[in-house]
């Protein structure tokens, strides 16, 4: 209805006689209509040129996203929440040796190459996730303490996600309850508290609140893992040995030789055969989990390109009916030209001409709207300006490359036209 509105509205304005006053329909449109027909078109491909770039950012920074280091391995990770009760498992032993039992089935299953187990892991939305005060011991300056993200983990834990040992060493069986409590640290944190020198053989205070503060020694220093997924920044983070800080929740991963979907029905089983008052349960690849975290960019950079899809066809068939129109009305004139001797080529380099005049205003109109609106994205965009130029240059490349074709049947139309028969018709 709306795209009718003008048409309509300069039909009523027409004077009768002035319409029989200007011959056959065949007549040459006025140059005011040829205007406000192809500034039309123009704005058309100027529109389908802001949505291509909007859109080409979105999938260039939807690929950064996926291209990104969130400083763990996801691949072939086959995710298993554990939630155990205090009623069965009330003492550090009791869960201790829960876990202890299932690890040593889970690893001896056939593909397993590594099994651990977290508090939470990067990307679940599941787990306990507290933060703590921490400072080095002896330090004297409350600037120097620190909120930190504390998980509790086992040995397998780094191996499993392949996490970075910056310095030091994981856990392992020299952690047991009765040893000396340690503490690895995130390169964040061991930067903010001992930027000088090795955060290994450091004594860590961990303020417990109610539970007073106790010292640890650092054993290692961990990579920085993007724990949300790609966009968040590193934290700081402290993990504790699980032996030493026993706690019922528990993600345990498991890494495997192939797909870990393929794993679910071995491990559902050694959960039932470990304790079958706890099934499995919300068995997910942490691929999925670490995927979930990217649903927002790739719902935004699907949208836009439908809706950029729709404004080039929309552009395209604008630019095919303006040269249609153009072809159909100058008719006579071509028939004439191709007696006097015009070849072709010349015929379509005309319509051609046409088509690029239309296609270079809006290109260009396109671009200067680009420029401000683009802003609008920058909150979705990851490793990728709003003003990227060669996003712009792609897409303007596109642009004219589909455009081409949207000339192609005008000017085949303007070959065919037969000079013997206009000239016959006059």
């Amino acid at each position: 209805m709306l795209s009718g509105l003008l048409p309509a509205w300069r039909g009523a304005r027409t004077e009768p006689a002035s319409g029989l006053r200007t011959g056959s329909v065949r007549t040459t449109a006025a140059a005011r209509q040829h205007r406000v027909r192809d500034g039309l078109v123009v704005a058309q491909v100027a529109l389908a040129l802001v949505l291509l770039c909007g859109s080409g950012l979105l999938v260039r920074s939807f690929l950064a996203l996926r291209a990104a280091d969130p400083g763990f391995d996801s691949a072939g990770v086959l995710v298993a929440p554990i939630f155990l009760d205090s009623q069965a498992y009330g003492t550090g032993a009791q869960s201790r040796a829960y876990y202890d039992a299932l690890f040593t089935q889970l690893e001896a299953l056939p593909g397993v190459r590594a099994v651990g187990g977290a508090t939470t892991l990067p990307t679940s939305p599941l787990g306990p996730e507290f933060d703590l005060p921490v400072w080095p011991k002896g330090s004297p300056d409350d600037r120097d303490r620190i909120q930190a993200a504390v998980r509790m983990a086992t040995p397998g834990y780094f191996d499993a996600l392949r996490l970075e040992i910056a310095d030091g060493r994981p856990f392992d069986a020299r952690d047991h309850p009765e040893a000396p409590p340690v503490v690895m640290v995130s390169a964040t944190l061991a930067n903010r508290l001992w930027p000088a020198q090795t955060a290994v053989g450091q004594s860590l205070a961990v303020d417990y609140s109610t539970a007073g503060t106790a010292a640890y020694e650092v054993v290692g220093v961990v990579g920085d893992v993007s724990f949300q997924g790609p966009r968040s920044e590193p934290r700081a983070e402290i993990y504790l040995p699980h032996a030493q800080r026993s706690y019922l929740i528990m993600h345990v991963a498991i890494r495997s030789a192939g797909d870990p979907r393929a794993l679910i029905p071995a491990v559902r089983a050694v959960l039932r055969d470990v304790d079958p008052l706890k099934p499995a349960y919300g068995l997910t690849p942490l691929d999925d989990l670490l995927g979930a975290t990217m649903v927002r960019d790739q719902q935004a950079m699907v949208a836009l390109l439908a809706f950029a899809a729709a404004a080039v066809f929309l552009a395209m068939l604008g630019v095919y009916g303006v040269l249609s129109a153009r072809v159909r009305e100058r008719h006579q004139e071509i028939g004439v030209r191709m007696a006097l001797g015009a070849d072709r080529s010349q015929l379509v380099g005309w319509v051609a001409r046409g088509g690029l005049r239309l296609l270079g205003a809006g290109a260009l109109l396109g671009l200067l709207a680009t420029w401000p609106l683009s802003g609008l994205l920058a909150s979705f965009l990851y490793g990728v300006q709003p003003t990227d130029p060669t996003t712009a240059v792609v897409v303007v490349v596109v642009l004219f490359a589909v455009g081409s074709l949207a000339m192609c049947l005008p000017s085949w139309r303007a070959t065919r036209v037969d000079p013997v028969a206009v000239l016959r018709r006059g």
